[in-house]
């Protein structure tokens, strides 16, 4: 017997999946699981993107000032060198205001060897605020930022997509159509992480390809397959990982 006769008998079909859509679905516990620590993760990216923002808009908003309002003066040098792994950080002190301020700023990798030489650095500051200050002989610029930049496009790029794949897979199971397919190849892509790849046909007799993250399986073992029949193409293996089926 083919996958279509079991699907037209509906004979073998889970229970739960013969009722009317959409069905009721709850999260398993691997499902809570993963809702947390994704959410979790999300929000921190989310932060992390709107920080980063304040930063950018707070950084053009100083050197606008500076450009405009400041005053240079002759600071001294007080520390250069490299911190830790990060990257060159040159500390110094000038005279403002009757007061002596501190501060430091990372050094382009072409100015070290300039710096290196002369215990002094040109500052520029604002009269009415000199912690808004920074050394006149370069600008923060949009460039010196690029590790966090390629830290949060890294992490968005890899959580955003495995996020939407969780959550639509609630809906796969709430709307989908059951059919019968077959396991084609079941690989090891991690630490008790498997990949099972499958082929089924959809009601219209349409052939379609799918693989998800699952437990380990027979190559050539039928599985029950969930599809949105508007999209095939979005489909999971039943019994799902992360959702159930309320009976």
């Amino acid at each position: 017997m083919d996958s279509n006769t079991l699907i037209q008998t509906n004979s073998n079909v889970p229970p739960e999946l013969s009722g009317p859509l959409p069905r009721r679905v709850g999260l398993t516990d691997d499902g809570r699981g993963s809702r947390i620590v994704i959410v979790l993760l999300m929000g921190l990216i989310v932060i992390g993107g709107l920080w980063y923002c304040k930063h950018v808009v707070q950084q053009v908003q100083k050197r606008s000032a500076l450009r405009q309002d400041g005053v240079e003066v002759q600071g001294e040098i007080t520390f250069l060198d490299r911190v830790g792994r990060g990257a060159d950080i040159v500390r110094y002190t000038f005279a403002a205001n009757g007061e002596t301020i501190a501060d430091k700023a990372e050094v382009p990798p072409q100015l070290m060897r300039s710096l290196r030489e002369s215990n002094f650095l040109a500052v520029r500051y604002l009269p009415s605020n000199p912690a808004i200050n920074h050394p006149t002989a370069w600008e923060w610029t949009l460039s010196s930022e690029w590790p966090m930049i390629v830290m949060l496009l890294m992490a968005g790029s890899l959580f955003g997509p495995i996020s939407i794949k969780f959550f639509r897979a609630g809906k796969v199971v709430a709307y989908g159509i059951p059919a019968v397919g077959t396991v084609t190849n079941c690989r090891k892509t991690g630490r008790g992480v498997f990949t099972v790849e499958y082929g089924f046909r959809t009601a219209t007799g349409k052939s379609i390809n799918g693989k998800n993250s699952y437990t380990p399986q027979e190559i050539g073992a039928p599985v029950w397959i969930l599809y949105l029949p508007q999209n095939p193409k979005r489909n999971l293996i039943y019994p799902s990982s992360g959702y159930y089926v309320e009976r």
